[in-house]
């Protein structure tokens, strides 16, 4: 990994969805080699295959949930391009990007093994993390009825704000 991309901290790189697109991918495609190697090199020890693919188990699930993540956010940039209003484009790509971001800082131990980022790349991506939460919040009640929760839901006691009392 280029060490000038894993130091990399302006804002127009980490909201770039070529950037998320590219961590996402690298993680998976990282992932499906060492699970690959591994599994290659307890066969070749003789063990069974059923029992390698036991041994490396939380490896599978890594490469599981990394690859739907990735295909999640595939999906949602690809709807994102299609969208026609402007206005709810941005707000949907800043969305996504608080996402992508999310699920990078989840796995940031990872991504700083693998030399993919540096620590100050780490830390801007928790900084814009929370800018970005603070960018959206002025659009909270907008996004949340866009899942169309009906109102009745939203006043349950479980949506209720902790440490509130309900009449």
């Amino acid at each position: 990994v280029n060490p000038v991309y894993a130091n990399k901290t302006d804002k127009n790189h980490l909201y770039n969805p070529k950037f998320h697109k590219h961590a996402f991918n690298y993680r998976t495609r990282r992932l499906t080699y060492t699970l690959a190697m591994r599994i290659r090199d307890y066969i070749k020890k003789g063990v069974p295959s059923y029992q390698a693919f036991l041994k490396v188990q939380t490896h599978l699930l890594a490469l599981g949930k990394a690859y739907s993540v990735e295909l999640a956010y595939e999906t949602f940039h690809t709807f994102i391009l299609n969208i026609a209003d402007e206005k709810n484009r941005e707000l949907f790509q800043k969305l996504g990007s608080l996402y992508a971001l999310s699920e990078i800082r989840k796995d940031a131990s990872w991504y700083l093994e693998q030399g993919y980022i540096a620590s100050t790349k780490s830390k801007a991506i928790r900084q814009r993390q929370e800018r970005l939460c603070t960018e959206l919040r002025p659009h909270l009640n907008s996004l949340v009825e866009g899942f169309g929760i009906p109102d009745h839901c939203m006043s349950a006691p479980i949506a209720k704000k902790i440490g509130t009392k309900t009449p």
